[in-house]
């Protein structure tokens, strides 16, 4: 009984997700490479952010091996792997479907996207 109404519930809210969803394609194709191209472009803005906001710290606290600026690279070396293995662990669960991709590039877009709003929270400066 729980599983059935999960899953109308799930059902219902599906128009107000694509919606809201910026890859609203006719094709599972096209969705799937709109959804790499949020994915890419997400990146893109993490790259700027971390570059801009990397040398800010360089500049105001140097380069010392305890900086804030080389534990943010630190983190930032680490970055790839976990959003790697996140989105593929949130993918696997649609293992043989088409829509597969498409989860797995919608969650690239927002973790990155996460990632540049927290990177300017924590350290740009006040």
């Amino acid at each position: 009984m729980i599983r059935l109404s999960l899953f109308f519930v799930l059902m219902l809210s599906l128009p107000l997700q694509a919606k809201d969803s910026p890859c609203r394609e006719v094709t599972q194709t096209a969705a799937n490479e709109c959804a790499s191209d949020l994915a890419e472009n997400a990146n893109i803005r993490l790259e700027a952010t971390y570059l801009r906001i990397s040398n800010e710290l360089y500049e105001h606290y140097g380069r010392a091996d305890d900086s804030p600026g080389r534990h943010l690279a630190a983190a930032h070396m680490l970055w790839p792997a976990f959003l790697e293995s996140s989105c593929q662990a949130e993918a696997a669960l649609y293992q043989g479907g088409s829509v597969l991709p498409l989860i797995y590039y919608l969650c690239k877009a927002r973790m990155t996207d996460q990632r540049v709003t927290l990177v300017e929270a924590q350290f740009a400066p006040n």
